[in-house]
Formats: C-alpha cells, sequence, structure tokens
C-alpha cells in the first residue's frame, strides 16, 4: 500500500508495515484511527493510520465461502461491514469475534460492488451494485431504495465504486461520489 500526498498527490512511500500484506482487496480507515485492509482469502489486517505499524489481525470475513470485494468501518459502532461480490449477496456484520450476521436489506437484486457511509444521518449508506444501481439505505442497512437521481447518472454501465463525502457528514448535504 502507498501513501499519497494530500496537497500534491505525489507519491510519499510505502506505508508502514503494509507492504507485509500480498494481496490486498480493499482498505478502509476507522472513526478512530486504524486503517484495516483485508486480502483476497479473507483475512483482515488492522494497522494504525498514523504510521502504518500493525496493530493486529481483526479475524477473517469470508467463512471460507464468501467473496470479499470491500469494506468498510461504521462510523456508528466500529463494525466491520464487508461486501460479497457473489450475486444476490447481502452485506455482513463483522466485529473481532467473527461474523454478527447479516446487514439488514442489503441483499439487493444485483451483485454488490462497493458500500460507503457518509455521516451519521439516516439514509447515510450507499451501496452500489454490478447493474448500475446505487442504492441508499438507513445506517443500519435498513429501508434501502434505489436512489432516482442515480440511476439517471448510472444509465451508460454500473458504478465501480461509492464513497462517502466526510466533508458533509452529519449535516443535511451528506452525499456519495460514484466512480463509474
Amino acid at each position: 500500500i502507498r501513501q499519497f500526498s494530500a496537497v500534491d498527490g505525489s507519491v510519499i512511500g510505502p506505508f508502514g508495515e503494509t507492504s507485509q500484506l500480498t494481496d490486498p482487496v480493499d482498505l478502509a480507515f476507522s472513526e478512530t484511527g486504524e486503517l484495516y485492509v483485508v486480502e483476497g482469502d479473507g483475512v483482515v489486517s488492522v494497522f494504525n493510520a498514523a504510521n502504518g505499524l500493525f496493530v493486529s489481525v481483526f479475524g477473517d470475513v469470508t467463512s471460507g465461502v464468501e467473496e470479499v470485494v470491500n469494506i468498510v468501518a461504521s462510523p456508528l459502532n466500529g463494525e466491520l461491514l464487508a461486501v460479497d461480490g457473489r450475486a444476490g449477496e447481502p452485506a455482513r456484520r463483522y466485529d473481532a469475534g467473527g461474523v454478527l450476521g447479516d446487514l439488514g436489506e442489503t441483499a439487493v437484486a444485483g451483485r454488490l460492488v462497493d458500500i460507503a457511509f457518509a455521516g451519521g444521518l439516516p439514509g447515510s449508506l450507499f451501496l452500489a451494485d454490478a447493474t448500475g444501481s446505487l442504492y441508499r439505505c438507513a445506517a443500519d442497512g435498513s429501508s434501502c431504495a434505489v436512489s432516482a437521481a442515480a440511476d439517471v447518472l448510472l444509465a451508460g454501465g454500473g458504478p465501480s465504486a461509492v464513497a462517502g463525502n466526510p466533508s458533509y457528514a452529519f449535516s443535511a448535504a451528506s452525499s456519495a461520489a460514484v466512480l463509474l
């Protein structure tokens, strides 16, 4: 994992002890200063976000059968949420002890490709699927509905990533960016 300057985009170099990873798939920062990195085998390692030093192994988020394509740390309760890339599978909730269960109503019709939070307001969880839909859900994964505005924006093809805009966290202007 490489670190880049937020000022000018230049490469700073390898990020701490993350070079020990062999097959990183996704990463997520927590609200409490950790960097979570999931590898292709589902093992999640935790690093100090300030210096990149290894802290611990969080656990395995695949249970041997899932295809994890994205993770996010919940700003509400510290749980790690993982997107299973197989069609029709819900996002799942994990803590250091293992799987806690499915995340609300997140088993959408298509194959999920990403998950993100945009502040702590109800409706702040966004899910993108491979069919071109962007879903907005309550933070607990309930009340998921296709975002009408996103349907228009995504008419040309499915999203490959979605990210919550932290600039508007906990405000009525919360938003999500979608990579097409």
